[in-house]
């Protein structure tokens, strides 16, 4: 078995390739944003192969290595600034992908109908909009579906609240209660993406609308990935401008920090007066 190094975990890569193996038609291509060292594109290539489908797998990526990269997989020898895409094409290997190097704002994606498309890269409400602008004309109604990697991340709810946005359009559901996933069930090219307000975190009318929201989240996840997305509901409180709700939230409820992000820059600069309650929730042994 080829070993790949990567950020994504071999049960994620299992999952993507059990899913596929369930759902996938072979009547649009798979588009993958977020490459990386194509440990997932190396699954998903694989899996193409094995079923011998026809269509292709169109990998993006800007393959810039920087020092996020160096830290974390010192034993590849890149330099901060140097393109990886090398390295990736290498270690996949396949002729049915097709690596593009691009930075998200400047997809340019025409090459068809579209069956699965697996986000990895996309992290904010921006990038999502600005994804789905461009990639919606090649949805098929009743046959897309949307992988969303990195749903549970302890510090942003921007893919929720995005799925939040389209839930007309879609079937919202979870895989094995690990990877989210959306089927697209009517023309999402209605949507009019260019309109939304630039500060989508502030779409809630008042304070019940944020409990309402995380509530109806809650209830669809593991009692696991609750206590990753526990803080949450505090963030949204403290960017809605509900700053006491956000404050009583962190000291009341059952909240647990993820110990990496305690007093980093970026939470020091986004939720300024919040740090001191997360570090509060930490030294009190409730962490991760």
């Amino acid at each position: 078995m080829k070993i790949i190094p990567g950020l994504t975990n071999d049960k994620t890569c299992n999952l993507i390739e059990n899913y596929l193996d369930k759902n996938y038609q072979d009547i649009g291509n798979i588009v993958e944003l977020g490459t990386f060292l194509g440990k997932v594109t190396h699954t998903i290539s694989k899996f193409l192969k094995n079923k011998n489908h026809n269509k292709k797998l169109y990998t993006y990526d800007n393959f810039v290595w920087n020092s996020n990269h160096k830290k974390k997989f010192p034993e590849i020898k890149k330099n901060v600034n140097e393109c990886f895409l090398d390295l990736s094409m290498e270690n996949v290997n396949s002729e049915n992908t097709v690596f593009r190097k691009t930075l998200i704002e400047n997809l340019d994606y025409n090459e068809g109908d579209i069956e699965i498309l697996v986000l990895d890269a996309p992290k904010n409400y921006n990038e999502l909009v600005n994804i789905f602008q461009k990639l919606s004309k090649y949805f098929i109604p009743n046959k897309t579906k949307i992988i969303f990697l990195d749903y549970f991340i302890s510090i942003k709810y921007d893919t929720q609240l995005f799925i939040n946005f389209i839930h007309k359009y879609v079937k919202y559901n979870f895989y094995e209660k690990e990877l989210a996933i959306v089927e697209i069930e009517k023309n999402i090219g209605e949507i009019n993406f260019l309109n939304k307000n630039k500060t989508q975190k502030k779409i809630f009318q008042k304070a019940e609308d944020i409990e309402n929201f995380f509530s109806d989240l809650f209830n669809k996840i593991s009692d696991d990935k609750k206590k990753i997305l526990s803080i949450l509901p505090a963030l949204c409180y403290y960017e809605n401008g509900y700053y006491i709700k956000s404050f009583n939230y962190l000291l009341k409820a059952k909240c647990y920090v993820q110990k990496k992000y305690v007093l980093i820059k970026y939470m020091i600069k986004r939720y300024k007066f919040l740090n001191l309650f997360l570090l509060y929730i930490y030294l009190r042994g409730r962490f991760y």
